[in-house]
């Protein structure tokens, strides 16, 4: 039996109907395209269509399409087709959509389920399932980073972060300050029947750091867990209490306590217990929302602490050389400090209308969020380094400021008596410890800005050199009580005083350094608690130098 080829025009007749079904494939494909929820589906599909029709056109066989990874796209845009594909679409009449790729000889026939169910679909699009909330929470907060944010007009917010530096400490260095000069000699003083002062007036200046910084420890750690309310609240609501404890400390000033002197001690030790724990609030949060801003921002904090000990010890030098009246000059010093205060609580209120303090606020208030003990191992096994070089700096700087600095006696002691000096005795210890320390500490904290060295792999040689300190100023005439068992190495108070000079630089420098590097390269929901956490290890070093301080006098007994 003998089989005959079919003729020539058959053969046309079948490709041209094949040609015809793959371009109407090619035509529904690009109305898919269109459909805004089958975007992904159609590029896929009209890949594999267009294929087909350069296979059919070159007499060979379809070319397998190419796998593209599947990714998010929030924004879909058409496929834009090449050339070819846009003159064989022109060329060909639209017919019924469909989503396969299989040419059907005749439209006759009626469409399969299969066909018909895409073609509805296609119609009629379905609504695009909403994103899961983690994903959107970390997208948005991408955008916000990548977002350029509003300029800080005329360094407006910078300046109000140096205020808030100051704030933070001016009502205890204002307490300490005067705690020798109105404290200890005027209010309480020594019995009038012995000459003898007692044990809690003798040990004042150690019991109002203890009552001052523990609090202030304690409440930092209790922040890095529970951080309840409004960033506002917790700012101002916190600088109204200090500012009421110093008010009532301005009151009491003109009451007499001298039958009661030792209730009136009670009465300051919690004053200060009180306004430290607020102020623990309120450093906590300033130091915990510069966190997620640019570093400059971090050490403009950092500067406002030293302006608030220059600012405060030039007040006390100026006050005890022109008024002799310790009521008057403690009335003039805490009234400075409720001025600061006012001046801090009024600028807050206007940070709330600053686009560029809202923009960082906002990133700083979605990265709030609770973290339990664990998580800050996670993170102290990664960060610790700036961590441990912000607590050391804190403790050797506050093992000698002041009370070892401010022992360091003229010798021979004669020379005292004599005012062989060149300033005066009254004097000499506010300018050459309390003001060089405060000035040359600031000037540590402005070169930071500008120059970045040690960098932060290399700073923790710094940190650890500074202990070299201790021993040097132990050999020089540290007499504690006007009294050391053995005789100083260095005897010139122009070599301490330059000593003193470095060390105070290397504080400000390193210190500032240590807390801009802390959290540099920390992802936006990290540098928050970092902030945090090194706000709590600042406060654990000045706690520290201050208990190991109390030992201090036992290597010259």
């Amino acid at each position: 039996m003998t089989t005959t080829a079919p003729p020539d025009s058959v053969k046309n007749n079948n490709a041209n109907t094949q040609k015809e079904a793959v371009t109407s494939t090619v035509t529904s494909g690009v109305e898919i395209v269109n459909a805004p929820n089958s975007a992904l589906t159609a590029v896929s599909a009209t890949d594999t269509v267009i294929n087909i029709v350069d296979a059919h056109e070159q007499n060979t066989a379809p070319r397998k399409p190419k796998q593209t990874p599947k990714r998010y796209d929030p924004s879909p845009t058409p496929r834009k087709f090449s050339k070819k594909s846009k003159s064989n679409e022109s060329q060909q009449p639209s017919t019924t959509n469909t989503t396969r790729t299989s040419a059907e000889p005749t439209s006759t026939n009626p469409p399969s389920k299969e066909a018909s169910g895409a073609a509805v679909s296609s119609e009629t699009p379905k609504a695009t399932s909403a994103e899961p909330p983690e994903l959107k929470t970390a997208k948005e907060l991408a955008v916000k980073e990548t977002v350029k944010p509003p300029e800080d007009k005329y360094n407006v917010v910078l300046a109000i972060m140096v205020l808030h530096g100051l704030g933070t400490l001016i009502a205890w260095n204002v307490f300490m300050t005067i705690s020798p000069l109105y404290f200890q000699n005027h209010k309480l003083g020594a019995d009038k029947m012995t000459g003898v002062k007692p044990w809690y007036i003798a040990n004042f200046i150690n019991f109002i750091c203890l009552c001052g910084q523990i609090p202030n420890l304690v409440i930092n750690g209790i922040s890095l867990f529970i951080e309840k309310g409004s960033m506002f609240w917790r700012v101002v609501g916190s600088l109204i209490i200090v500012f009421v404890f110093c008010l009532m400390t301005v009151i009491l000033i003109f009451v007499d306590t001298s039958t009661w002197k030792f209730g009136f001690f009670m009465l300051t030790m919690v004053k200060v217990v009180i306004l430290n724990t607020a102020n623990g609030f309120y450093q906590n949060t300033v130091f915990g929302l510069v966190g997620n801003f640019p570093t400059k921002y971090i050490n403009a904090v950092m500067v406002g602490n030293n302006c608030s000990g220059v600012t405060v010890t030039l007040i006390c030098i100026l006050v005890t050389q022109f008024i002799s009246d310790p009521a008057i000059t403690a009335t003039v010093y805490f009234c400075f400090a409720l001025i600061g205060i006012i001046a801090c609580i009024v600028s807050f209120i206007y940070l709330q209308r600053n686009k560029f303090y809202l923009h960082y606020k906002e990133l700083a208030e979605q990265n709030r969020q609770g973290y339990k003990f664990k998580d800050y191992l996670k993170i102290f096994k990664v960060y610790w380094p700036q961590l441990l070089n912000v607590a050391t700096t804190f403790t050797i700087s506050f093992f000698l400021f002041p009370s070892v600095l401010i022992n360091i006696k003229l010798y021979p002691a004669q020379r005292a008596e004599d005012h062989d000096t060149f300033i005066s005795v009254k004097q000499y210890s506010n300018v050459v410890v309390f003001l060089s320390f405060c000035v040359f500490c600031l000037i540590g904290n402005t070169t930071a800005n500008f120059i970045h060295f040690p960098k932060p792999k290399l700073l923790s040689v710094l940190v650890f050199l500074r202990l070299l300190f201790i021993p040097f100023f132990y050999v020089c005439n540290y007499a504690p009580d006007d009294y050391r068992s053995w005789e100083p190495l260095i005897k010139n108070e122009w070599i301490a005083n330059v000593m003193m000079m470095f060390c105070a630089y290397s504080h400000g420098h390193v210190s500032a350094l240590a807390m801009m590097y802390a959290p540099l390269g920390a992802p936006a929901d990290k540098q928050r608690i970092i902030g945090k956490m090194s706000s709590f290890c600042l406060i654990f070093g000045v706690v520290s130098g201050i208990l190991l301080s109390f030992v201090a006098k036992y290597p010259v007994h």
